[in-house]
C-alpha cells in the first residue's frame, strides 16, 4: 500500500523523481517495520499505523517543499541622479537630571533616595536626497561636509535581492534594499 502511494506521488511529480528511489522507500519501510517489531518500547508506545502515517507524511512534505535555497545577491554598481533637499545637523549634547524617589521596602519600611538620569546625544550629520524612487536619508559626516542643499549629484549604489533557487533552477528574485556607495563627484568617499 505505501509503495503504491509513493509510486503515484513520484509519477505525479516527475521533477522530484530522481530524488526518490522506489527501492529506497521499500528499504526504509522494511527497516522501520523491523526496528518497530524488535523494540518493545516502540511496540508499546507507538502504533505501527502512526509510524506508517509519519513515514508517508515526511517524504510528502519534503517533495512539496523541495530543496529551495534562498541567497542574498547584489547588482552591479548602478548610477542615478539625486538632489540634496535637506542638510540636517544635530549637535552633541549631554544632560543630567536628579529626582527624588521613595517607596516601601519589602520589610515594610519607608525608603527615600535620589535617582540620577544621564542622557548623551551624539552629533548627527544627516543628508536627505531626492531621486526617481522617492526620498532617502544618509547619515555620513564626511559626505555632509561636502554637499550643498539644492545641488544635483550622481549617486552610486547597488540593489540587494533575495533570490530563491530550487536546486540550481532560478525560482524568484525580490528587491529588498538599496546599498548606498557614495557620490560619483567624491570618489575618495566611496564605500
Amino acid at each position: 500500500m505505501i509503495v503504491l502511494l509513493y509510486q503515484k506521488i513520484i509519477q505525479s511529480n516527475n521533477k522530484h523523481a530522481s530524488t526518490i528511489s522506489l527501492t529506497k522507500i521499500q528499504s526504509l519501510v522494511k527497516l522501520v517495520y523491523s526496528v518497530h517489531q524488535q523494540n518493545p518500547i516502540l511496540k508499546k508506545g507507538l502504533s505501527m499505523k502512526r509510524l506508517l502515517i509519519f513515514l508517508i507524511l515526511l517524504p510528502l512534505f519534503l517533495i512539496i517543499t523541495g530543496c529551495q535555497k534562498i541567497v542574498t545577491e547584489h547588482s552591479d554598481i548602478l548610477e542615478e541622479q539625486v538632489t540634496v533637499t535637506e542638510l540636517i545637523y544635530v549637535p552633541a549634547s549631554h544632560g543630567t537630571a536628579v529626582s527624588p524617589t521613595g517607596g516601601i521596602t519589602g520589610s515594610g519600611e519607608i525608603g527615600m533616595g535620589l535617582t540620577v538620569t544621564s542622557v548623551n546625544i551624539k552629533e548627527e550629520f544627516t543628508i536627505l536626497f531626492q531621486c526617481q524612487h522617492g526620498n532617502f536619508v544618509i547619515k555620513r559626516p564626511d559626505l555632509w561636509k561636502k554637499v550643498y542643499k539644492g545641488k544635483t549629484y550622481t549617486c552610486l549604489y547597488k540593489e540587494t535581492y533575495r533570490t530563491t533557487y530550487d536546486d540550481d533552477q532560478f525560482i524568484s528574485r525580490e528587491l529588498i534594499d538599496y546599498d548606498f556607495l557614495g557620490l560619483k563627484e567624491f570618489p575618495e568617499l566611496l564605500r
